[in-house]
């Protein structure tokens, strides 16, 4: 789907063409694991002698004791996943292609949540993978929100504590969990964190109390300082927490969105937020089918890989 063209400023513009100079980087987002699989093919490594092809392989293995399907599917999940979000980025600003975008961050989660295995709910160790799922929601990828959450649906207690009780707002509202939403109020009102985290909570505060004017106005703060949280180009355009938690408040009430307005200019992709309404929140990608039976079990049916010692 075609767009209007977003108004970049000198240096995003200059982000995107840098992207698209570099290796294949205009390249369809489905055709880059392709042509980067022939550039490593064509590579030598210095040391074995082998291509990087086999080196690839070498190094799965070791981490890994799979059978050679599934060490395929493994190297063409690395392929496909280099750079995505970068790349969906890029494209959604140069070509003004807003299934790409999508299509990025919803693969991008998709891919983390696999390789992420089951460590996370065996030892809290999962709050980082906040913001991966805040990219997911902002892509309206609610599948893989929830597959995140079921695989550990307990508040995390120790961490960075600005992080933790983000992640556990995420889970209390995915999951519906009452209890743990009441709990969080006065935890996020009297947490002090810096102006672009605390924006982030303020926001959570008013999905949970049911307030829009606290969720619009905590959106604007987001919008405003998620700069000085992202350290990658790719996230310095448009705003991703802003999306995730929009999406967040519109599966709570969509009436919390009643202050914000939907229809303005960057960090907000009004665009991408507009014509993710006309699509599934379970979105199946049949080109994964296409390219492995088991990319299709891990990344469309969101089924566990077999090296996952508990299978939830």
């Amino acid at each position: 789907m075609l767009t209007r063209p977003l108004k970049l400023t000198t240096k995003q513009r200059e982000f995107v063409q840098s992207r698209l100079e570099r290796e294949h980087g205009d390249a369809d987002l489905w055709v880059f694991p392709d042509l980067l699989r022939q550039d490593r093919l064509a590579e030598i490594d210095q040391d074995s002698g082998l291509n990087w092809l086999d080196v690839l392989r070498r190094n799965i293995h070791l981490v890994h004791q799979l059978d050679d399907e599934e060490c395929e599917a493994l190297l063409e999940l690395r392929f496909l996943s280099t750079e995505l979000r970068e790349r969906g980025v890029a494209r959604r600003l140069a070509f003004n292609t807003l299934s790409d975008l999508r299509t990025a961050l919803s693969l991008e989660a998709r891919v983390d949540w696999i390789e992420r295995g089951e460590f996370g709910s065996k030892n809290g160790s999962c709050y980082p993978e906040a913001l991966t799922i805040l990219r997911a929601l902002a892509a309206r990828d609610l599948a893989v929100v929830r597959r995140f959450f079921e695989v550990n649906d307990q508040p995390v207690k120790r961490g960075h504590r600005t992080t933790v009780l983000l992640y556990n707002g995420l889970l209390a509202l995915v999951t519906d969990n009452q209890r743990l939403q009441s709990e969080l109020v006065g935890l996020l009102a009297k947490q002090k964190a810096p102006g672009a985290s605390k924006s982030i909570l303020n926001v959570l505060e008013g999905i949970l109390t049911d307030d829009p004017p606290v969720v619009a106005a905590g959106l604007a703060q987001v919008m405003a300082s998620f700069r000085r949280i992202d350290s990658f180009d790719e996230d310095k355009i448009i705003c991703f927490q802003a999306h995730g938690l929009v999406e967040l408040a519109l599966e709570k009430n969509p009436d919390l969105l009643g202050k914000f307005d939907c229809e303005q200019g960057l960090p907000w992709d009004a665009a991408f937020f507009g014509w993710l309404r006309s699509q599934s929140p379970t979105p199946v990608y049949p080109e994964l089918a296409k390219k492995s039976k088991l990319l299709d079990k891990w990344l469309n049916r969101l089924e566990p890989p077999s090296w996952w010692k508990t299978c939830r």
